[in-house]
């Protein structure tokens, strides 16, 4: 599951390399920054979105309607959140250094994306994958 759970959390941070090197900003000390902090953000979106997947696959009778309670109810906080917590961030779009500016922006939109890439990416891998714990799930709920 870990590897799983590192796709989406990679793909912001090639996502956010790649607005760098796009837009012409330099790799220096604050925009290496994002790519940490980036993994401590969004990093828990995914937990937050697995443990609930796993929680709706055990009750759940249908693989797909899991996967739709899990996005109605964990895919709505995790969007709230990645809003709350990136609109944070973009108030940095109004600091005096340009730096923080960049800082700022970058990784308000880096959370965003990354929330974009845990609710868009990771579904189709788990499903696609079939982990343990996926399977565990299946198999206690047909015990039931």
């Amino acid at each position: 599951m870990g590897l799983i759970g590192i796709v989406p959390t990679a793909l912001t941070i090639l996502t956010n390399f790649a607005v760098l090197g796009y837009a012409g900003i330099g790799l220096d000390s604050f925009t290496a920054l994002i790519a940490s902090v980036v993994i401590g953000l969004g990093v828990d979106y995914t937990i937050h979105f697995l443990s609930r997947f796993r929680l709706e696959l055990s009750t759940s009778s249908d693989d797909r309607e899991a996967l739709s309670r899990t996005l109605s109810s964990t895919g709505a906080s995790i969007v709230l959140n990645a809003v709350a917590v990136g609109l944070g961030f973009e108030v940095l779009l109004f600091a005096y250094g340009q730096h923080l500016r960049i800082f700022g922006g970058l990784l308000g939109l880096s959370l965003i994306v990354s929330a974009l890439f845990t609710l868009l990416v990771l579904p189709p891998l788990v499903v696609m994958i079939k982990p343990r714990y996926y399977r565990n799930a299946i198999r206690h709920r047909s015990m039931i």
